[in-house]
Parts: C-alpha cells; sequence; structure tokens
C-alpha cells in the first residue's frame, strides 16, 4: 500500500505542475492588410510570416550570455558569425558577439560603435561605415579565413569591407553575446534585440548568407554540417529561463548573466520566412468559423473579416500569434461623359460609337506599405532586353523618401534597377551605386 500511495503522490505533483505552468501568451504580427474588392471575386491567401522570437538585452542590467563552449569547435578552424540586430539610436560603444582570451584580452569583437557596424582585433578597430541604431532590424556578421586571416563583413547579405588581420582563438577563449571581458570585468554591454545568431567553423559564401538571412536554417542548408551554434527566442516547454539552448544540435548551450529569458519577445525581420518556427497555419472567417488549415486559402471575396493565426509551445504554455484584416466590396461601376446633349429632328437615324478613355487604376498608398511582387516575369526578363512602360499619377508634392515605380532586387535585397520619382519629383533610374536624372 505504501507504494501505492507514494506512486499516487508523484503522478499528482507532476499534473499540478503542468497546470501551473500553463499559460497562453498572444502576440500580432503583419502580413495581410485591409483591402478593396470586388464582390464574388476569387481570392488566393498563402500564409506568410516573418516574426521571430528574439532576444532583448539590457545594458544597465548588465546583461550577456557566455558561449564559452564554442571555443572548442572553433579553434583552429574558420568561423562565420551572423545575426540579426535591432539596435537604438546612437550611443556608446556596444558589443554583440566577443572572442576574449583567458585573461581578457582581445580576439575578436564585433560591436556598434558611436552608431556603425566595427570589428576589432586588439589592435585595429576596422569600421563598415553603416549606421546600424536606427532601431532598424539589420543582419550583419563576418567570415574569418583561420589560414590567410582574410575577414569579410557583411550587412543585410552584401559584403561592406575586407581586409587581412589576426583572429587566432584558443580552446580556452572566452565567448560572449552581448559584452566583452576587459581583463576579469564585463564591460561595454549591448543595449537592444539580437535573434537568428549563427555560428559556424567554416566560411559561408553569399549564397549560403542568403539562405541562413531569409529562412529557418535547417539540414537543406549546404553548410549546415559545420554549423556549430545557432540561438534565438524560441522554447520548448518547461525550458530553463538562464539557459539558452542551442539549436544546432552540437549542445553550446548559452549561459543568461544577469537577466532572464522569457521567450515571449517577438519581432517582425524584413523578407524573412519564418514559417518553418511555427505550426500549421489557422485560418478564420468572421470570427467565428474555421475554414481550413494549411499553407493556402482560397474563398470568395465579399465584406469578410479573417485572421491567419499559428500557435507553438514556449517554456511556459502556448504561444499564439495572430493577423487579422477585413475585406469590403466596392462597385465597379463609373460614370463616363464623351457624348454631349444634342437636339435632333425626329424621324431621324443617328449612329454611336462606343468610346471611353477610362481605365481601372491600381491605387498605391505609402503610408499603408501596399506594393505588388511580380516575380513570375523573373525567367522572362533574364538575359533578356528589356523595356518598362506604365501610365502614372502622382501626387503633386514628393515628400520623404523617393517613391518607387517599378523596381528589380537580387535574392538578397541589392539594387538592379528602380524606376523611382526623386525627391526633386524628377524621373529616376537608380542602378544600386549612381541615380540618372530625367
Amino acid at each position: 500500500m505504501r507504494y501505492k500511495l507514494h506512486l499516487f503522490f508523484i503522478v499528482s505533483t507532476f499534473i499540478s505542475t503542468i497546470q501551473i505552468n500553463s499559460q497562453v501568451i498572444n502576440r500580432n504580427f503583419t502580413t495581410f492588410k485591409n483591402q478593396d474588392v470586388v464582390s464574388g471575386a476569387s481570392l488566393e491567401y498563402n500564409a506568410s510570416i516573418s516574426t521571430v522570437a528574439t532576444l532583448d538585452f539590457s545594458a544597465t542590467a548588465n546583461g550577456y550570455i557566455n558561449l564559452n563552449t564554442l571555443a572548442d569547435d572553433l579553434t583552429d578552424h574558420n568561423r562565420s558569425v551572423f545575426m540579426w540586430v535591432k539596435a537604438p539610436l546612437p550611443g556608446s560603444d556596444q558589443m554583440l558577439f566577443s572572442i576574449n582570451t583567458a585573461s581578457g584580452g582581445n580576439v575578436c569583437m564585433l560591436h556598434l560603435g558611436a552608431s556603425e557596424l566595427r570589428i576589432y582585433d586588439g589592435n585595429n578597430d576596422k569600421n563598415a561605415n553603416f549606421d546600424l541604431k536606427n532601431n532598424t532590424w539589420h543582419y550583419v556578421g563576418y567570415t574569418y579565413n583561420f589560414i590567410t586571416h582574410e575577414t569579410k563583413m557583411y550587412i543585410d547579405g552584401v559584403m561592406v569591407r575586407e581586409y587581412t588581420n589576426n583572429q587566432t582563438l584558443t580552446a580556452d577563449a572566452q565567448i560572449s553575446l552581448g559584452q566583452e571581458f576587459d581583463g576579469s570585468s564585463a564591460s561595454d554591454f549591448f543595449n537592444g534585440e539580437m535573434t537568428e545568431i549563427s555560428v559556424w567553423d567554416e566560411i559561408l559564401e553569399p549564397a549560403d548568407i542568403a539562405l541562413a538571412m531569409h529562412s529557418k536554417i535547417n539540414t537543406s542548408h549546404p553548410k549546415y554540417a559545420n554549423l556549430v551554434g545557432y540561438y534565438n527566442g524560441f522554447s520548448d516547454q518547461l525550458q530553463s529561463d538562464t539557459v539558452l539552448k542551442d539549436l544546432s544540435g552540437k549542445n553550446n548551450d548559452g549561459v543568461v548573466t544577469n537577466f532572464t529569458l522569457h521567450y515571449t519577445n517577438v519581432g517582425e525581420l524584413p523578407n524573412y520566412h519564418a514559417i518553418d518556427w511555427w505550426g500549421n497555419p489557422n485560418w478564420i472567417k468572421n470570427s467565428t468559423t474555421q475554414v481550413g488549415i494549411g499553407s493556402t486559402f482560397n474563398t470568395t471575396a465579399g465584406n469578410d473579416n479573417y485572421e491567419l493565426s499559428f500557435t507553438r509551445e514556449y517554456a511556459d504554455g502556448l504561444f499564439n500569434i495572430s493577423n487579422t484584416w477585413s475585406t469590403t466590396v466596392v462597385e465597379n461601376t463609373e460614370t463616363i461623359d464623351v457624348q454631349t446633349d444634342e437636339t435632333i429632328c425626329s424621324p431621324n437615324q443617328k449612329t454611336y460609337k462606343a468610346t471611353t478613355h477610362k481605365v481601372a487604376p491600381i491605387t498605391f498608398s505609402k503610408a499603408d506599405e501596399k506594393y505588388i511582387t511580380i516575380d513570375a516575369i523573373r525567367n522572362d526578363l533574364t538575359a533578356s532586353d528589356r523595356s518598362v512602360f506604365m501610365w502614372v499619377k502622382a501626387p503633386e508634392n514628393i515628400t520623404g523618401s523617393a517613391q518607387i515605380l517599378f523596381a528589380i532586387n537580387t535574392a538578397i535585397g541589392g539594387n538592379v534597377s528602380a524606376l523611382q520619382i526623386g525627391t526633386d519629383e524628377h524621373l529616376e533610374i537608380y542602378d544600386g551605386s549612381s541615380t540618372h536624372d530625367s
């Protein structure tokens, strides 16, 4: 009887623990926005989400993460380090990813200076000359060749500087996110957010970087075998709030210092495909009717309300994130005036020809960030001459930045060609380096 009573006590305690930690966190994201539709038209929505869980660092709390277990994997190897970073307004020097010697000497410091991305090797501080402290998400990092000591710095998938310096580390090196050691003292703490931090024991080529920049890193990545550390703010249920789990499978977990992980901070990364981090999409129409679970949802246009949601586990329960929008039916009628009134004698035969100069325009809103993607024409334009024409009606005054009419970008967001209205209200073409004014 004692054994049965003892077993019942254990089971009862376990169930109670799960109930206490079962919480639901709700967050919002934006993929689809309100739109005007024609009644009865066919609508197709493809599930998309760019939201990921982030790590929130506080410089005032002296918060950082110890990643010393990476040292063994990086000793006598090439190295690549990349991450998404969102930093606030300009301020003091702040460390992103630092490598110190066992005694606190400097090996390599990926950091933010007054506002720009830099790398310091103990002797030289190399400046990428790009302002990152603008409270906007950027993908930053570098590659290092262990043999030639060649270093390449990247911002948003584009190499911005190349040079040679010695960053040799040993197996007892100290590696940190969010600070660096001055001797035995932690210093230069980061204030901002990071996510999708990846550390590799090989040099990533631009195509490799683009894959890691735009989606979850998985076994399909060509350099996956070289991934030795992978970190973000996602968690499993009952996961520790003081240990940052290594998602690479190499067990290089991070030790969190001076703060705890909440696993509820999220951020929307530009041009990032985060759907692999979430469960199956759940589609809801008009609040109460579930209309589908899957990547694509087809429906008939009307005056309707929609919701796309995802749910996944996190340390203390369930994490639910949703996007809501509505469609409004608009009439497709237009009054034209091409024939003037006239007086005729009766009986008198008259012949009229139907004519109009009216066409259906596409209306864009800069405030609502409306645009149209037409990637389907990519293959038709590759290795081919190109002509692009359109009718355009722009406002009288162009304010703020240039307004794009037709743009061609590389797969990683670089500029190929942009037909645009400049701030001087002239028609321009920008080719990524020069602007050609009409």
